[in-house]
């Protein structure tokens, strides 16, 4: 399975998860101070830079350096993270993982990057965004399975829309072949019980929002 971590210029978190050497690390604009406070290079720089407000030489040092740059014009119709996610998907990554993704000044590109984790998932990519506290990711007509090891609390919103046949599986509270609207709160505030866990959906995606890293997780279609 193929991996990329996408840095962001939202808030700083954790890095929960061990970046590999043969995955791939992309640098959405501001993202770059994000990575480099990391002491990590990534191998591809995207964004139209008004977040770094880089001079041509030093871009020119980071393509020395191995990066691939890649800018674009500051009146776009895409975020520079939503160019990131892109080009992730177009290099066959199967995982992505959003750092830097929350917070921040800007609520609307918050907003706007839990949007790419649907958009992911309707791509058939498992696509993940940290907090600082919690992990939030997508799931598109499918299951997602959650180690014995995770605990606090889970909680599962209709997202895009209605959410039919949803089942939890091995938490506090059950749920069998629910239907879940965008508008009602029946998912919020799940536990984790110490044993493996499951959340499922026939038709439609849910938002999952808990205590979990990827390692944590596996992802499996239908059907059941």
């Amino acid at each position: 399975m193929k991996r990329c971590f996408i840095f962001c210029a939202g808030d700083r978190t954790e890095l929960l998860t061990e970046i590999g050497k043969n995955d791939l690390v992309i640098a959405a604009d501001g993202g770059l101070d994000y990575a480099k406070e990391m002491g990590i290079s990534p191998d591809v720089l995207v964004g139209d830079f008004d977040s770094l407000k880089l001079e041509d030489n030093e871009l020119k040092a980071l393509v020395k350096k191995g990066i691939e740059v890649v800018k674009y014009p500051a009146e776009k119709d895409e975020t520079d993270t939503e160019i990131a996610v892109k080009l992730a998907i177009q290099k066959n990554c199967d995982e992505i993982i959003l750092l830097g993704a929350a917070g921040g000044k800007r609520i609307d590109h918050m907003i706007a990057n839990i949007g790419l984790l649907s958009y992911a998932a309707e791509w058939g990519k498992q696509a993940y965004m940290f907090d600082g506290r919690s992990s939030l990711t997508v799931v598109k007509e499918g299951s997602i399975i959650f180690d014995a090891s995770c605990s606090g609390n889970l909680s599962v919103f209709a997202f895009g829309g209605a959410a039919e046949g949803v089942s939890e599986e091995g938490l506090k509270y059950s749920l069998q072949n629910a239907r879940l609207a965008p508008n009602v709160s029946l998912g919020a505030s799940n536990h984790f019980t110490g044993k493996a866990s499951r959340v499922s959906v026939k038709r439609g995606s849910l938002l999952i929002v808990g205590e979990f890293v990827p390692e944590q997780v596996s992802v499996r279609g239908f059907p059941l």
